[in-house]
């Protein structure tokens, strides 16, 4: 593979597909946080899917507007700056505002203004792919960059990315390798960000997956007076093929406090051993390494470490960031009722800090994390850590969390418009998600829990926020579950807390790891994210020792 070459930046090796069952990057930056750029300087590919002519033409035609936007810290809250070069000192000069994407980038060693299209090298300027310098055939079309204008080949130029506002495109276009780090780095390390809502919304795929997903909600039973059975959902997940390779894989059973059977634990372990300078990054010197105890998705009531979507998006995550993932097979409603899975997951964490060893972990580098109802627990656990005074939690990764279980009787509507917005939304409906909460929880006749199990049960309810570890919160535009998620990063942060959001604006609930829409971009963040908050913490404790 060919080289981007530029002198004192960091270093990113990256290969990517556009599906998550395939898969694969790994990045490794040794300077300090970015503050507003990351310039890619090493970048290879494995990615298959080529853009044809037809494609590449009604992109350069329909996809270019002159709207220059810019977001700031604030959800909902745009710039809108006059199309000219002074945005820039504008930018310069506002302290309290931190845009979503850099005002500046660099082609051919020339500053481009960002309020207009890339600058595009003429189609004759060269005979071969700028990254792997493969020649150009009938087969091996070029392409542009839609953000630094350069020509690749297909398999270079395979990533889609919705680019900032002011580069004005209205859908997700194609961007090289180079260009989709450059992006997703900026946006890792932004605090709030907001991508550009196309009118377009979600993807025809995913629209098709959300009406299969709902048929088979209605298939298990998961409506009053139904008899549930999750089997039919389990057959279904199982079938899914295309296992992402790594080093090792391992079920562990601990003891629990609510099963005699005791709590599995299922521990991925990428290839640590290798040279690659990004595995070496987050190992320390006596040979540990972090972990990420993952909290999977499935309304509290389906879905197993065994299930192909989690135990694929683990695997994924296991060799992206790079760290030891621990998924936990917490106890399923209704058979069984909070609080014993937030119980069983903070065990989990309690038994990774205290066996660390055993799993070659890190006691000090613990995050925690989880998707959906996942989210809720990985939360709730966070809280209760707190309150018990251990164990230390590094990091907390809330995908679309669901933060608030109160019965739809008791909050007030308006307090989240996103659920009214979306009550028939893409993937699931409130009505299903009623179903979920309320064979989660233990009768209550109508009333509210009480606080300290509120505390577990609704981490947005939490009256104190304060002493919790960083956040790093997605949420997703077209979600019933996005106000809450935004409502606890603000509250987080109005209580002192460090927090990090990102509001993927054109995709639905349970895109993560699912492969559509903003997937890519959104496992790129987090792997990103992780990776240095890993290797900084490292660094901080061999200081202190």
């Amino acid at each position: 593979m060919g080289d981007y070459e530029e002198e004192n930046e960091d270093i990113f090796a990256s290969t990517s597909t556009t599906t998550t069952t395939t898969s694969t990057f790994s990045e490794h930056f040794e300077v300090d946080e970015p503050e507003t750029s990351t310039t890619t300087t090493t970048i290879t590919t494995s990615t298959t899917s080529l853009l044809n002519e037809t494609e590449r033409a009604e992109e350069e035609s329909n996809g270019y507007t002159t709207t220059t936007t810019t977001t700031t810290t604030k959800p909902n809250v745009n710039n809108n700056n006059n199309n000219n070069n002074n945005n820039n000192n504008n930018n310069n000069n506002n302290n309290n505002s931190t845009t979503t994407t850099t005002n500046n980038d660099t082609a051919n060693g020339k500053a481009i203004s960002t309020n207009s299209k890339a600058h595009w090298v003429p189609d004759s300027s060269s005979d071969k792919c700028s990254a792997c310098s493969t020649l150009f055939t009938f087969f091996k079309r070029r392409h542009h960059c839609r953000k630094c204008g350069k020509l690749f080949c297909g398999d270079c130029c395979a990533l889609r990315c919705s680019l900032p506002d002011e580069f004005g495109y209205q859908q997700r276009v194609r961007v090289c390798s180079a260009c989709f780090v450059q992006v997703i780095t900026t946006r890792a390390f932004t605090p709030t960000v907001i991508t550009p809502k196309f009118s377009s919304g979600v993807s025809a795929e995913t629209k098709l997956v959300s009406a299969a997903q709902k048929a088979v909600y209605w298939k298990m039973g998961a409506y009053d007076g139904a008899q549930f059975d999750r089997s039919f959902s389990d057959a279904i997940d199982s079938s899914v093929k295309g296992v992402i390779a790594i080093e090792q894989v391992q079920d562990l059973i601990i003891e629990s406090q609510g099963s005699a059977n005791g709590l599995r634990l299922r521990v991925y372990t990428p290839g640590f051993s290798s040279q690659e300078s990004p595995r070496r990054a987050v190992q320390g010197k006596d040979g540990t390494f972090p972990v990420l105890v993952w909290c999977h998705s499935g309304g509290f009531a389906f879905k197993t470490v065994e299930s192909s979507s989690v135990d694929g998006l683990c695997r994924l995550l296991a060799n992206q960031i790079p760290c030891i993932i621990v998924s936990v097979d917490y106890s399923l409603s209704p058979e069984n009722k909070f609080p014993l899975a937030v119980h069983e997951c903070y065990q989990a964490v309690n038994w990774i800090k205290n066996n660390s060893a055993n799993i070659r972990a890190d006691p000090n580098r613990i995050a925690i994390g989880g998707d959906g109802s996942g989210g809720n627990l990985a939360a709730a656990v966070c809280i209760m850590a707190r309150d018990k005074g251990g164990p230390s939690i590094l990091k907390q990764i809330l995908i679309c969390p669901w933060l608030d279980l109160t019965p739809y009787q008791l909050y007030v509507p308006s307090s989240y418009p996103s659920r009214n917005e979306f009550k028939d939304g893409y993937m699931i409906s409130i009505p299903q998600y009623e179903w979920f909460r309320a064979n989660y929880l233990p009768p209550q006749t109508g009333q509210p829990l009480g606080p300290k199990d509120e505390a577990y049960a609704s981490p947005l309810r939490v009256p104190k926020l304060d002493g919790l570890p960083p956040a790093h919160i997605i949420t997703a535009g077209y979600d019933p579950f996005r106000d809450e998620g935004e409502q606890y990063a603000q509250k987080l942060r109005d209580q002192g807390g460090k927090v990090k959001l990102t509001r993927y604006s054109n995709s639905s609930h349970s895109f993560f790891g699912s492969g559509l829409d903003e997937n890519n971009e959104a496992i790129m963040e987090v792997s990103l994210a992780l990776n240095y908050d890993f290797r900084k913490a490292y660094e901080i404790n061999a200081f202190i020792k």
